[in-house]
């Protein structure tokens, strides 16, 4: 189990190649993007740093990350190329602490370095590029600089990102920055006031969950099983997880589930709990932090003798987890959705209000 899940347990026998490339990306996809990350960031205290604040006025999706004490999105600090136009967007609570221009000039200053880091050709620039596959739900994503430091924290040598969906002429980017006036221009402020907008908080591909997940169900068989894990027979599954190969679990059944569904699955407080079963393959029923949110998938492999039912809870952060293991089935329900609201109706949406001023010269 991932540890940005709260995960505590190693399997030593794994290959390396495929755990720090495209198993890292699945667990990534899955903890970050996916709705998931929203009871993660709720449930551990991580001050997440990929929510995403939503300006209705522009229709703009601005980089954010929430903050203890508060239930709305804060802002980086970042300059967004709108087309023709450069805005500067930051948190007004920071900003305040520190002031509009100088909080301006030392943004300015940090960009100009990282951009000659890139410029010098160093081997670790300090301005970097991150395309992101899907751009969020809510509000258009063109191409942005941001920095992962409140306004009161832009001190030298800090890196810097540039995160943009789809094509991009990297060229025409840099002449833009290279060429912002900081005292000219577009001024953005924005306050929101609320909880966080669970819509516009994720954006993920639901292929690649199903595929975290069965890689979550095949990590737990080699962990309950230990010494009998049968890997020949769960080669279909493993090069589904690796590399895509076949066709997959349906969508249609297997995915994020209704909270009816997981409140079912009875999770106990401070705790994963997992339930495998085996018929004609393996199911997978999770249920993370608490009843939070719960996800399903399938997968074949081969029956194991000892158990058809192995029902696991996984405290959050401790190693020592509770294992059943059973020949008896369950009636399983598998009702998935792809609505936030259904399957966490404790983030539902709600009304929230926003400040902005855009000055123009």
């Amino acid at each position: 189990m991932p540890h940005a899940l709260g995960g505590n347990v190693t399997i030593r026998r794994v290959c390396t190649e495929c755990n720090n490339n495209v198993l890292s990306q699945l667990d990534n996809e899955f903890v970050r993007a996916s709705p998931l990350h929203i009871a993660a960031s709720k449930e551990l205290d991580t001050n997440g740093e990929d929510f995403w604040d939503y300006n209705a006025q522009l229709d703009l999706a601005i980089e954010g990350r929430l903050v203890d004490g508060r239930r709305a999105v804060a802002q980086w600090p970042q300059l967004v190329l709108d087309g023709s136009h450069l805005i500067f967007c930051y948190d007004v609570d920071e900003m305040e602490k520190v002031g509009l221009q100088k909080c301006r000039e030392m943004f300015h200053r940090r960009l100009l370095e990282a951009m000659q880091t890139v410029r010098r050709g160093d081997r670790r620039p300090k301005l970097r590029w991150c395309s992101l596959p899907n751009p969020p739900r809510r509000g258009r994503f063109p191409p942005r600089v941001f920095a992962r430091h409140r306004c009161d924290d832009l001190r030298e040598g800090i890196s810097l990102e540039c995160r943009y969906h789809g094509e991009i002429d990297k060229d025409r980017i840099m002449e833009a920055i290279e060429h912002w006036e900081i005292d000219v221009g577009d001024t953005q402020e924005s306050r929101m006031e609320g909880v966080i907008d669970p819509e516009a908080a994720t954006s993920y591909r639901p292929r690649w969950i199903l595929r975290a997940l069965v890689k979550i169900g095949v990590n737990l068989l080699a962990y309950v099983m230990d010494d009998e894990f049968p890997q020949d027979g769960l080669d279909e599954a493993v090069q589904f997880v690796r590399y895509d190969r076949g066709g997959g679990p349906s969508m249609r059944v297997c995915g994020f589930l209704e909270h009816e569904v997981t409140a079912r699955l009875e999770c106990p407080q401070n705790a994963h709990k997992f339930t495998l079963q085996h018929a004609k393959g393996w199911a997978l029923d999770c249920s993370f932090f608490g009843g939070s949110i719960g996800a399903a998938v399938e997968f074949p492999g081969p029956h194991w003798n000892k158990a058809r039912r192995i029902d696991i809870i996984a405290p959050i952060g401790a190693g020592e987890w509770q294992v059943q293991r059973s020949q008896v089935l369950i009636a399983r329900s598998r009702r998935v959705t792809e609505r936030i609201d259904v399957m966490m109706p404790w983030a539902a949406l709600t009304k929230v209000r926003t400040r902005t001023r855009i000055v123009r010269r």
